[in-house]
């Protein structure tokens, strides 16, 4: 990749502003590292929270699963009365959004 250069006179004051920019850059190029860094790690930490609902929500779905099994063994079907005997929800979901 070719080098990009700019036309300026090469005189002390344009050799300052040029090094001034260029400090700039680093500092910005720096920064946007270190954030990138933080936002990846960020991430990381989000991920491995979901991967253990995951795990966790598999957990209880396979114990829901045999204990309905169980009950329908031994009952036959109880929709019906489940249905009447639910009169509010137990759980509660509220989502929320981080930015």
């Amino acid at each position: 990749m070719a080098a990009v250069r700019d036309n300026v006179f090469p005189t002390r004051m344009n050799l300052t502003v040029t090094k001034t920019r260029l400090k700039g850059a680093q500092t910005g190029h720096s920064l946007l590292k270190r954030k990138s860094e933080a936002l990846t790690t960020r991430f990381r930490v989000i991920v491995r929270k979901i991967e253990d609902a995951k795990l966790k929500m598999g957990k209880v779905m396979q114990n829901a699963s045999f204990s309905l099994a169980e009950v329908a063994y031994i009952t036959g079907d109880i929709s019906y009365q489940v249905r009447e005997s639910a009169k509010h929800a137990t759980f509660k979901v509220a989502a929320k959004q981080e930015n």
